[in-house]
């Protein structure tokens, strides 16, 4: 189906974003990958291809390949594996990689991609490597710009909501930039020392972790 006017005004605009130097690199980048000739047959005629196509990706999504873990499944079926913080909250990103071998008349070669007027021709452009180059890419990004994020503990919080938090600081070592000392008994905040709070273990454990920086809350004074 064509886009209507307003959709394809809107992906302009959308575009516009794009420096031509960024639109350079994806065009190269999709340019590779349509260059390897992953035909499907019966007879697996171009198997040579698919494991150049493979090594391309690895060459072409770096960041994906280091982070990710591959999962193969049979001749041709794979599956890249992310794992976060929440195993039962997942993202699913699907394409194939196959194509047509390409024997209708095509003016060029459909496999040595042909860019012309801003738009690049070559088998594999629409269905499907330019949405698999799509998804690829912007995984990589991601991962590039979304490092692990320092965290910040306050204590307070992190002791009506954890039961072991020597334990919590320990697991997260190297990250934790700062630790809020306060202490409570419930809800209710207390002098440092008075509440639930296992110092001499939060202490231990700060030290464990390499925690550079902490400060103390007093709420409530008994003097």
């Amino acid at each position: 189906l064509l886009p209507t006017e307003r959709q394809a005004q809107k992906m302009k605009d959308e575009r516009k974003g794009v420096t031509p130097e960024r639109n350079a690199q994806y065009a190269a980048k999709l340019s590779r990958m349509i260059s390897c000739k992953t035909g499907w047959t019966h007879e697996g005629t171009y198997s040579s291809d698919f494991q150049k196509f493979y090594g391309e990706l690895e060459r072409l999504f770096p960041n994906l390949t280091a982070r990710a873990k591959k999962l193969t499944f049979g001749s041709g079926c794979f599956v890249y594996v992310i794992e976060g913080k929440q195993a039962k909250k997942n993202i699913m990103l699907m394409s194939h990689h196959d194509v047509v071998e390409g024997s209708e008349d095509w003016q060029t070669d459909p496999f040595q991609p042909v860019e012309k007027d801003g738009y690049l021709y070559g088998r594999g452009t629409i269905d499907t490597k330019t949405p698999l180059f799509a998804e690829l890419q912007a995984v990589e990004e991601l991962l590039a710009r979304m490092p692990e994020l320092s965290l910040c503990l306050d204590l307070f919080h992190l002791n009506r909501n954890c039961a072991d938090m020597p334990a919590f600081i320990r697991k997260y070592a190297g990250r934790i930039c700062m630790v809020h000392f306060k202490d409570a008994i419930g809800d209710t905040p207390v002098p440092a020392g008075q509440g639930d709070v296992n110092w001499a273990g939060v202490m231990d454990a700060c030290r464990d972790a390499a925690v550079p920086y902490g400060f103390a809350e007093q709420e409530k004074w008994d003097r």
